[in-house]
């Protein structure tokens, strides 16, 4: 027995006979019935009878025998033919089986019927529903094109067989059970017609086709239903206008659907309000839309009917809408849905100029209210016309008489509808043009306003924002969704874009075909945003924290990682998408790359191309080559930072799901972790990864839950307590944090924000104020107070700097301290504030060697008498603190006391007397420091080259070198700017090209041939860049000696 239930993707469906039924069986059986009802007609009762049963064989077997052309390919046309060939041999053995077996009882026609219908509607249900592009395409896909054609052939020889049996009285009325048998077969019949690809589109050209149009098989089954005085439900009316709408049989589909909603023809019967461009309503709309279009084209106002027609005129809007005022007579609940409607089948026909011009002359639409204004958006949303859709709510939503003041929906009076906001959010991503930069942060306030207001918002607006996101490089707004996103994996407020999720008059908070909220587009859309604006740190963070952990790759099955330490394998086995997304792999390989990970976009590459994924090939060659230029390098600091932020996440995670209580000491060393983490960040170049890590990690991890008869009386009754806090305040739980924190807020905002940050801080912890420097490790502050003293003289505020730095005692200052405040005291030229300082560090014991540096410029640049003696008493005093003799720290610190104190003081503290020798002795200085960094595999200094290049060649030194001056080197001048030379190229940047160039340019006065080429080859090599004039010099000098 075929029993009729309604479904989403049809109308009838069978009751669960098994799967896996051959597709010969069902023709078997249809053989088998036409051979009974040969059989049973050539019963003796009259001639008529008999010519009847004449009639109706020859009518079976030319409909079995027939063989036109098929399908417009060969492959096609001889499937048929094979098909065919097989149905004949099986109804001859059916025949001669028949005559052997005519004496036994067989099953009723009906029965018969049934077990066909059966088979058939397993067989549908295998298929996939039909596409909207049936309605417009000229071309079929022939994915699964023979299968329904198969199925559309037999289901056909059945409705002829029934058709024969009815007109031979076979099958006739009767009452009851039969009936309602013979109603769902017939109906299911025309789920099916209405389910197979339009046969217009095999008639293409010459060709022809052996299928009967489908909406012609549809009449005949309504017919058949007349005969037999069967009801004539609305679903069957439903596939006849979708059928009919495929073929393009406009005047068909329209008539249909006037009689459904004729009162005087039908009754007051309302129409199904279920919204869909496949459900029955817009289903009838878009005919009576495209034969009201049709017929303008015919009055002339268009001069070719080939694609969608655009009207300029409203005439088309009108007539769709009196079919819509016709419906609410019958049914006025259901005026939004069916305008709404109206507006989908607008869109769908394409009449986007007609809305427009509609509302443009028609300015008093308060009958229907704001859903006419959502319908029309929605019509020009549908058409593709998205700058029209912004038009529409932007300017037209504020017109007097728009409807938005005079309408009053479900108590939301002057409110706009939900669907126009979605609809806007969703065209604000799909617009382009650079007059629509800078909508995103609109568009996040409307999201805001939505979320406060309890309201839904589909997933396509979200896309729609995160692309507005991407183009205007706001990852502010991209962080923010994916927080909301996160809030609302239980929740219901993303719902899919199905208008019933939209409705003024919606009932329930269950959404209609609730798509994933959370799929791998929208996270690819998020790092997207992030990747747009150099946020690739945070993009990575995204990634990490958006929970998937389904250990399975590609292909479905359990992965073993290599280490859950490691960044890419953590990452692939969270997002195991990654493997069959190419936005998600494209996303987070840019965010690699742009954090300078070129081995873990390597590795990625590597372990989604054993996936086989098909994507794969097209981003191998671009990896591979920066992999190539880079030599497969990795951001270390980015690696640690990483590292810290997975070591913190983990450990939420375990809190949070124990509900443990944290000690002080406990929540001092998270802090310190935090700080680690930060300094990493900042480092990587990636500090608002880490404030959001930090934040994050602040704010969720919660407090073990009290047990109080008060923290009892506020969860039940619901009251607000503000003495409690949601998770902790860690950034003033340790001083290395607060310095991390205020350091990034610098480097993210500006120093104003970064110290707003730190006195906020300061005034609400009291051990900040009171105690600076303390004995407990906990309680010291010094770092952060040095971190907000540099910034207060980095604003050029050294008054308030100087009142801060008073502010802190004495005994709680660090080298560092005294360090900044003398730097500020010489850029301001306050000699005596520096010595001031200098004497407070001594006492205190918290001298360092730049602070000396300060001092010795202080002396250097002041009015004293024996200034030289002062100078080796403080450089006596740091050498003390560093632990070597006067005499060596002065000659390891040469280049720093010349730049400070001038060369003057320093060649006295050198003890170098005589000024004709004082080029010679620092040369040779030059050759033993040299010497000793590339003995030690250290950079050297910039001042050292420079004064082997300047003095290698100076005459003076010569001079010395002929006067026979002890502890002259021998070398000679060439070789030793040589190697100065190829010094600066080992360790190349743009400051140094004008030492470099002194150097060659000194190579090439000298005739240094040898020389010359080995630095040319080396830059050419390395692809240093250098002047071509340089360079032809320097080739000019090796050919001149050849």
């Amino acid at each position: 027995m075929v029993v009729t239930v309604p479904l989403s993707r049809g109308l009838l469906w069978s009751k669960s006979y098994g799967r896996g039924i051959l597709r010969h069986t069902a023709r078997s059986n249809l053989s088998t019935l036409q051979q009974q009802n040969e059989q049973q007609q050539q019963r003796p009762k009259s001639n008529t009878r008999k010519n009847d049963a004449v009639n109706g064989r020859k009518r079976i077997g030319n409909g079995i025998k027939k063989k036109q052309s098929g399908f417009d390919t060969r492959a096609m046309g001889n499937a048929l033919k094979n098909t065919m060939a097989a149905n004949e041999r099986e109804i001859k053995s059916l025949k001669s089986e028949s005559k052997v077996a005519s004496s036994s009882k067989s099953k009723s026609t009906l029965e018969k019927c049934n077990e066909i219908m059966s088979k058939l509607v397993i067989r549908r249900n295998e298929l996939s529903p039909p596409p909207i592009g049936w309605l417009y395409s000229e071309k079929l896909d022939e994915e699964d094109l023979q299968t329904r054609l198969d199925l559309y052939r037999d289901t056909t020889n059945l409705i002829n067989a029934i058709d024969l049996s009815v007109k031979s009285r076979r099958i006739k009325a009767s009452s009851g059970r039969e009936n309602r048998d013979l109603n769902a077969i017939l109906g299911n019949t025309l789920l099916i017609c209405s389910e197979t690809p339009p046969i217009r589109l095999l008639k293409l050209g010459n060709s022809t086709s052996e299928f009967p149009c489908t909406s012609d098989t549809c009449i005949q089954v309504l017919s058949i239903l007349e005969q037999l005085n069967l009801d004539i439900q609305p679903v069957h009316h439903f596939c006849t206008i979708r059928a009919a709408n495929q073929e393009h049989d406009w005047k068909l589909a329209s008539s249909l659907f006037r009689k459904q909603i004729d009162p005087d023809l039908n009754g007051l019967v309302p129409v199904d309000t279920t919204l869909g461009w496949d459900g029955y309503l817009e289903m009838g709309l878009f005919g009576l839309a495209r034969e009201l279009s049709n017929a303008e084209i015919e009055g002339g106002n268009q001069a070719t009917s080939t694609d969608l027609t655009i009207s300029e005129g409203g005439a088309i809007v009108e007539g769709v809408l009196d079919a819509v005022r016709d419906m609410c007579l019958v049914s006025p609940t259901d005026q939004e849905k069916y305008v709404l409607a109206a507006g989908s089948a607008l869109g769908l026909v394409g009449e986007w100029k007609g809305c427009i011009n509609y509302l443009a002359k028609n300015p008093d639409v308060s009958e229907f209210g704001q859903p006419l204004l959502a319908a029309m958006m929605n019509a020009c949303y549908l058409s593709r016309e998205y700058n029209a859709v912004l038009h529409l709510y932007y300017d037209m939503i504020e017109i007097e008489n728009s409807g938005a003041g005079e309408w009053q929906w479900a108590g939301q009076y002057s409110k706009s509808h939900p669907l126009c906001t979605d609809l806007m959010l969703r065209s604000i991503g799909l617009i382009e043009g650079e007059e629509y930069d800078g909508l995103s942060d609109s568009a996040m306030l409307v999201l805001r306003g939505i979320i406060e207001d309890d309201g839904y918002i589909s997933t396509d607006a979200v896309r729609g924002i995160l692309n507005a996101c991407k183009r205007d490089a706001n990852f502010e707004g991209a962080i923010e969704i994916f927080q909301i996103l996160q809030d609302n994996k239980n929740g219901s407020k993303i719902v899919g874009e199905y208008m019933e999720n939209f409705l003024y008059t919606r009932q329930s908070d269950t959404s209609v075909n609730q798509p994933p909220i959370f799929d791998a587009d929208i996270l690819a859309s998020i790092l997207e945003s992030c990747n747009s604006a150099g946020e690739f740190g945070l993009a990575l963070l995204c990634l990490r924290m958006s929970d998937s952990a389904k250990g399975v790759d590609g292909t479905g099955e359990k992965r073993s990682l290599i280490s859950e330490n490691n960044m890419v394998e953590q990452f692939l086995n969270r997002q195991p998408e990654i493997y069959s997304n190419e936005k998600l792999f494209s996303a987070v390989t840019t965010s690699l790359v742009g954090l300078h990970c070129f081995t873990e976009a390597s590795q990625l590459e590597s372990e989604v191309k054993k996936s086989q994924a098909d994507f794969i090939g097209k981003h191998v060659s671009s990896i591979d080559h920066m992999v190539e230029i880079n030599t497969l390098s990795s951001n270390v600091m980015w690696r640690e930072a990483y590292s810290q932020i997975d070591r913190l996440l983990k450990a939420k995670e375990s809190i949070n799901q124990t509900n443990y209580s944290l000690s002080k000491t406990e929540q001092t060393q998270i802090s310190r972790v935090i700080a680690k983490m930060l300094r990493h960040s900042v480092n990587a170049g990636q500090h608002n990864a880490g404030l959001y890590v930090a934040r994050y990690i602040n704010t969720n991890i919660a407090k073990k839950k009290k047990s109080s008869m008060k923290d009892t009386v506020v969860s039940f009754f619901g009251f607000d307590d503000h003495e409690r806090e949601s998770g902790l305040n860690l950034s003033s739980s340790s001083d290395e944090l607060l310095s991390a924190m205020t350091y990034a807020y610098e480097m993210k905002y500006n120093t104003n924000e970064a110290l707003y940050f730190f006195f906020s801080e300061w005034d609400r912890s009291a051990s900040l104020r009171e105690s600076p420097h303390s004995d407990t490790p906990d309680q010291t502050w010094i770092k952060s107070c040095n971190t907000a003293l540099r910034m207060l003289i980095k604003q050029d505020d050294l008054e308030r700097a100087v009142l801060f730095y008073k502010a802190i005692k004495p005994t709680g200052r660090n080298p560092e301290t005294f360090t900044i405040m003398a730097k500020a005291y010489v850029d301001y030229r306050r000699w005596n504030n520096v010595a001031a300082c200098y004497a407070d560090a001594k006492r205190y014991n918290c001298l360092s060697e730049q602070l000396a540096f300060y001092a010795l410029e202080d002396i250097a640049n002041d009015k004293i008498q024996g200034k030289i003696k002062v100078l080796r008493s403080v450089a006596a005093d740091i050498a003390k603190v560093k632990g070597l003799k006067t005499g060596a720290w002065i000659a390891d610190n040469y280049w720093e006391l010349k730049r400070s104190v001038g060369f003057h003081y320093v060649r006295l503290l050198m003890w170098w007397n005589d000024p004709n020798e004082t080029q010679f002795r620092e040369l040779q200085l030059a050759k033993q420091h040299f010497d000793r960094n590339r003995m030690n595999g250290l950079a050297t200094n910039k001042d050292v080259l420079a004064c082997l290049i300047k003095l290698a060649d100076s005459d003076r030194v010569k001079a010395s070198v002929n006067a026979g001056v002890d502890g002259q080197d021998s070398r000679e001048a060439a070789p030793l700017i040589c190697e100065a030379v190829l010094e600066i190229c080992y360790n190349f940047n743009s400051e140094d090209r004008d030492l470099m160039a002194d150097g060659i340019y000194k190579l090439v006065e000298m005739g240094a041939k040898k020389e010359c080429k080995t630095i040319t080859d080396l830059i050419e090599y390395n692809g240093i860049p250098v002047d071509d004039e340089l360079l032809y010099s320097a080739r000019s000098v090796i050919d001149q000696i050849s």
